[in-house]
């Protein structure tokens, strides 16, 4: 007991202002900080960027409260996005419901914007300011889903030796890896203006994002696997004081070809869905992946797989609707960078 609070007295928690709420409460994030006696790389993790998707804050704390440095600085932000995670909502709930702001697209932000802007200005100015050598950013899909990594993509001038230095760190936290979508699809979903895609992009930092499971609730087996994940990162950067040996996760695909993401939407109609096929397995072109059927449970439209690949992620809602997400697939990139 006495060696656990001593570790704990060791770190450091702050609370980072962006600006002022109208009852004189401040709006910001939490900031913790653990530092080692010797000098050494750099590595930031961020979580609840999406104020649903509350898995990284489990991850974090065991992180600080379990692990022991020998050199270099470890940060975090537990919850990005304070007023999403207290209404269980994706957004950031500042002004009118109907243009409430997705934190997660507002990147690298705005001093002079509007909240969402403004909060994003502060977490990236704080995080570019260490001197990061990576951050890692905890996300949730599905809790039909398989945990995995995604890399952003270049919008101009690629930088081999960044990376080649990504990459790398992804490979060694132990789980899937994929590259976004096409670049095209990255665009259009503004996915440069993700905390991960803007360090990437703008700042020129390794940065990637893990998906761990699905919203709203902290699964512990997905808990395991971040907190592993991270240790192999530490462990890969000669950080931490104690054995570790490294994990690889079971659910881990590997090929001897690069992946990305291919997102699987329903079509035409809207009923319950009814997944046929299996997670984390591989699917070939053509296979059903799901149906979906109307109230008396007749099917209304067979969704299937337009490419070979493997099934990362499933939808969680029993409801579907036309353009709704239904899956994700890793299929083969031919174009990776």
């Amino acid at each position: 007991m006495f060696k656990k609070l001593f570790k704990r007295v060791k770190n450091e928690y702050k609370f980072i202002e962006a600006f002022s709420l109208y009852d004189g409460t401040k709006a910001g994030f939490p900031l913790m900080i653990k530092k080692s006696p010797k000098k050494g790389p750099v590595v930031f993790l961020a979580g609840v960027l999406h104020g649903e998707e509350v898995i990284g804050i489990e991850v974090i704390h065991r992180i600080f409260e379990n692990i022991k440095l020998k050199r270099g600085t470890l940060y975090a932000i537990p919850v990005a996005n304070m007023p999403g995670l207290s209404l269980a909502t994706r957004f950031l709930p500042y002004g009118e419901q109907s243009k409430w702001e997705n934190l997660n697209r507002s990147f690298p932000g705005d001093e002079n914007g509007g909240p969402a802007e403004k909060i994003a200005a502060t977490i990236y100015k704080t995080i570019v300011s260490t001197k990061p050598d990576l951050v890692i950013s905890l996300h949730a899909d599905s809790h039909n889903s398989i945990p995995y990594i995604i890399l952003d993509r270049f919008i101009s001038n690629p930088d081999q030796k960044l990376l080649t230095t990504t990459k790398k760190l992804a490979e060694a936290f132990g789980i899937t890896v994929c590259n976004e979508e096409s670049l095209e699809d990255y665009l259009a979903d503004d996915s440069e203006n993700t905390l991960e895609g803007a360090l990437f992009n703008f700042a020129r930092i390794p940065a990637f994002t893990v998906e761990l499971g699905g919203p709203t609730v902290v699964k512990e087996s997905f808990v395991r696997v971040g907190v592993a994940g991270i240790k192999n990162v530490l462990e890969t950067l000669d950080m931490l004081d104690e054995p570790w040996r490294l994990f690889l996760a079971k659910s881990k695909i590997k090929t001897n070809y690069p992946l990305k993401m291919l997102i699987i939407s329903g079509a035409f109609h809207s009923g319950k869905i009814s997944y046929k096929a299996k997670l984390g397995r591989k699917i070939k072109k053509g296979e059903i992946i799901a149906t979906v059927e109307d109230i008396f449970g007749k099917v209304k439209e067979i969704i299937k797989s337009p490419a070979d690949g493997y099934l990362i992620s499933l939808g969680y809602h029993i409801l579907s609707f036309p353009g709704q997400v239904v899956a994700t697939l890793a299929v083969k990139d031919e174009k990776p960078f």
